[in-house]
């Protein structure tokens, strides 16, 4: 960090320790943090942990848990102690390089994927979601104008992306992003809660 950033730390350290003190929790996750590629945060927040638990024993109140979700290489061997009681090694199932294979193998374990006359991943466009080509370049394989196609996603970026591009757009109701349920209803030219609802879809 440098100096600026902990005089920020500093500042506002006793906010952050009544912050944690005080919380309805016993645990927080914090995930994404190694992309900094500074270890001084985990230090720091080591620090805070320490302070937290203290005061929250004198209060008999539960100890407060810091639970972090890393790349395993982000510290040498010697330093992981340093900021972690336990480590956990996680194996992913699906990843980058190998989650369209376990699409396409959940679509013919369930009998619909023949239902389907293109499955395609952003893999096959080379970018995501989160570029407007990639609707477009759909789009064209379909042999459609964009404006002819409907976009289905339960994810906001990806809705709102969709709809700059040109496609309509319905959206999905899913309980991991229902909180931004409204803001995806706002701009959908259709909203569904089931998949069933489809046959209600708006022909033009």
């Amino acid at each position: 960090c440098a100096q600026g950033d902990e005089s920020f730390f500093d500042k506002y350290l006793n906010e952050v320790i009544y912050l944690f003190e005080h919380a309805q929790a016993d645990m927080f996750v914090f995930e994404d943090m190694d992309r900094y590629n500074v270890n001084k945060i985990f230090q720091r927040l080591r620090e805070i942990n320490t302070l937290v638990n203290y005061r929250r024993k004198q209060s008999k109140k539960p100890a407060i848990k810091f639970v972090y979700l890393l790349k395993d290489d982000i510290f040498i061997s010697k330093d992981r102690t340093k900021f972690f009681d336990f480590m956990i090694p996680v194996v992913p199932v699906v990843d980058g390089s190998n989650s369209y294979e376990q699409f396409i193998s959940v679509f013919k374990n369930g009998n619909i994927y023949d239902l389907f006359d293109n499955v395609w991943s952003c893999d096959d466009f080379n970018t995501t979601k989160a570029n407007p080509e990639i609707y477009v370049s759909a789009a064209k394989k379909l042999n459609k104008q964009v404006d002819e196609v409907w976009f289905l996603d339960d994810n906001l970026g990806a809705d709102t992306t969709a709809k700059t591009a040109g496609m309509k757009v319905c959206g999905v109701y899913d309980a991991t992003s229902s909180d931004y349920a409204n803001e995806i209803k706002a701009i959908s030219d259709y909203y569904i809660y089931d998949f069933s609802e489809l046959f209600s879809l708006p022909e033009k």
